[in-house]
């Protein structure tokens, strides 16, 4: 009899056993589940915007390497090259504090001669190089010639340049640096660029040497200018 009872008392218990979890057992694996995966999820997440963002940079970067490379090659080809019309004689190389023209070569442009007469300016926070083909013509230094120039844009959110250059503005006188060039005889033999940004991604600075330094005017890189165009 006590034998039976006991066997009686115990089934409860195995039943029990058999049934598994409980309700808010179950509640409360999921709810950690659900955390484990919600963390996993915010972690790879974290990594996927490290990892976007590091490729942008990278790409902004390589830009602007390309940019200032493709910068200073053409300062550094700038050719000291003279126009002459009757008794003015010039060199066509202008520089200013904010802006810069000169002729240098446009390797990816097809012209008989491949050099051009460029400006490098900003226009509404841009960095634009214009560009106009070096032929025979009378107003090469008119005020208005790149007014129907062709440009490109080389970058964005740039608010101004600022340019210097390093040499003897005048004949006789000591290489010092100035934020304008209007010799008219030869090219500065250093040229500086910075760039205002204003809080957007910083630029570095630019120095550049100019291949073309010397201080004469070489009739055969001359531009003479005809009465008739």
């Amino acid at each position: 009899m006590f034998s039976r009872q006991s066997r009686i008392l115990r089934l409860p218990v195995c039943a029990r056993a058999a049934c598994g979890f409980t309700l808010p057992e179950m509640l409360l694996a999921l709810l950690l589940f659900s955390l484990v995966l919600l963390m996993l999820y915010g972690g790879l997440f974290q990594a996927g915007n490290h990892w976007r963002m590091s490729e942008v940079q990278l790409r902004k970067n390589d830009d602007k390497r390309f940019i200032l490379s493709f910068i200073r090659r053409r300062i550094e080809q700038a050719l000291p090259i003279i126009q002459e019309q009757g008794g003015d004689t010039r060199i066509m190389f202008r520089g200013g504090n904010h802006s810069l023209e000169f002729v240098s070569a446009l390797p990816s442009f097809n012209m008989d001669n491949g050099l051009y007469f460029l400006k490098l300016e900003i226009q509404d926070e841009e960095l634009v190089l214009k560009y106009l083909p070096l032929v025979r013509r009378r107003d090469m230094f008119a005020e208005d010639i790149f007014a129907d120039a062709g440009q490109t844009r080389l970058a964005r959110h740039v608010e101004q340049v600022y340019l210097e250059y390093f040499g003897r503005h005048r004949p006789g006188a000591e290489p010092a640096w100035g934020d304008a060039w209007d010799n008219r005889y030869w090219l500065p033999r250093l040229l500086r660029i910075r760039f205002d940004t204003n809080g957007h991604h910083p630029w570095p600075p630019l120095v550049v040497s100019l291949r073309s330094q010397a201080e004469w005017r070489p009739p055969q890189l001359a531009l003479y200018l005809e009465d008739e165009v």
